[in-house]
């Protein structure tokens, strides 16, 4: 999950000249890192280990445009330095053994140089505490039990007697974003989620309004999943104290889509393969519109400015001090819990965050997918003029200039102690 692997590569071959003479180097990918959702053909889990391991190699090899970051892999293991990969919510067959082995096979990784967290624990590094963070996002937890079947089954020749319980992100993932990401490839950038995102959907596809039955079959089951009190109360609370907020906003933005979408009581079950009706761009599509000079209807344009507003304001993109939901309480809950425990790092959610809680510090890495702000004046002018010039230069390449990505950086000593933890900006020499 990166936008610009030669990025990537350059921050892999630069972490050497880091070393002070004393160090060792751990690089620590954080989950999400090889992104099978968003490999054709799309699944929301690929369980057949020959299948997973083609798409595996499909984005490892050459001529794949991501092959650079895994020959900076490459050098970085040849040289002798530890990688750990932890297997979070977009990457979970990276915890089959198959895969497991080809990864190992492709980066020709001496002995001992790859390690993988695929059990649903944590990753200790001394004092350090690291994880993906899904698991206190109830709608992207791992069904880990599953994952642990499957893998002991798979490792010795045997068919799995159960199967993986997909997320339901995973599923809104599969069934909703990959099928119109490429006409609208800021979508996975902007993150919207659940009942956002459908709200959303619905201005850019009108279409969409003859399977709302369907997605809200879908957020149904999101929502489920979102309030199973896996991971106690306070993670819990919290998340839905936030939805309360959210969802009257959005009743007032979104009055007449958000009626039909609380409309359908259906229970949640099969869905069928809706997805080849989304394919071919309708002379309706937001995308066609902005993409032929067609004119677009004023009060379509506010709701999209006005839900750009709320996923904006939510997220505080630019704040390294914003909000940090859920994962900052857990985060600020294992720091008084754990005896000895300095610093907890996460990810997930693609903000970059960095908090002193007293007893310790929490950090969200960030994300290595481009992100970008919205100027003000895109989400103040109620002409809209702004918001489709905007627009359009999110769906040009290069048309608006990302933000930089960031990384945790770590110092532990041989007894455990972090000696030094802090959010960084990776500034590129590229071009």
């Amino acid at each position: 999950m990166m936008s610009r692997p030669a990025l990537l590569a350059e921050f892999i071959d630069g972490l050497p000249a880091r070393l002070a003479a004393d160090e060792t180097l751990e690089l620590v990918i954080n989950g999400d890192f090889i992104d099978f959702l968003a490999i054709a053909p799309f699944a929301a889990f690929t369980a057949d280990s020959v299948e997973a391991v083609r798409k595996l190699r499909s984005v490892v090899d050459a001529p794949s445009s991501f092959a650079s970051v895994f020959d900076a892999l490459g050098r970085h293991v040849a040289a002798h330095h530890q990688l750990v990969v932890i297997v979070g919510n977009h990457d979970l067959e990276l915890a089959l053994p198959a895969v497991q082995d080809a990864l190992h096979d492709c980066l020709c990784a001496p002995a001992g140089t790859l390690r993988f967290v695929d059990d649903g624990r944590a990753y200790r590094i001394g004092n350090a505490l690291v994880e993906h963070g899904n698991t206190y996002d109830g709608a992207n937890a791992n069904d880990w039990n599953g994952v642990r079947h499957l893998a002991s089954a798979q490792s010795r020749g045997r068919e799995p007697q159960a199967d993986v319980q997909v997320s339901a992100g995973s599923q809104i993932v599969h069934k909703i974003v990959n099928t119109l990401k490429e006409r609208y490839p800021f979508l996975p950038v902007i993150q919207p989620e659940g009942e956002l995102l459908v709200l959303l959907m619905l201005q850019f596809e009108p279409e969409l309004r003859s399977d709302i039955k369907k997605i809200a079959q879908l957020l149904k089951a999101k929502k489920l999943a979102e309030q199973l009190p896996k991971h106690g109360k306070t993670a819990i609370a919290a998340a839905c104290s936030e939805d309360v907020g959210l969802e009257a906003a959005l009743r007032d933005i979104f009055s007449e889509e958000y009626a039909l979408l609380k409309a359908t009581n259906q229970p949640i079950s099969a869905l069928d393969d809706w997805i080849d009706s989304w394919r071919c761009t309708k002379k309706t599509s937001l995308s066609y519109m902005l993409e032929h000079g067609v004119p677009i209807p004023l009060d379509r344009l506010n709701k999209i400015r006005l839900g750009i507003t709320k996923i904006v304001d939510a997220d505080q993109s630019s704040l390294i001090s914003g909000e940090t939901q859920q994962y900052g309480v857990e985060g600020e809950r294992m720091l008084k819990a754990i005896q000895g425990l300095q610093v907890v790092v996460m990810g997930h959610t693609h903000l970059p965050r960095q908090q002193d809680y007293g007893q310790g510090v929490y950090i969200n890495s960030g994300t290595w997918i481009d992100r970008f702000t919205v100027p003000p004046e895109v989400l103040q002018d109620e002409t809209c003029k702004e918001l489709t010039l905007f627009l359009r230069k999110l769906l040009s390449p290069g048309g608006i200039k990302p933000m930089p990505p960031n990384f945790a950086d770590l110092s532990v000593a041989v007894d455990g102690t972090v000696l030094h933890a802090e959010l960084h900006v990776y500034e590129s020499a590229l071009p």
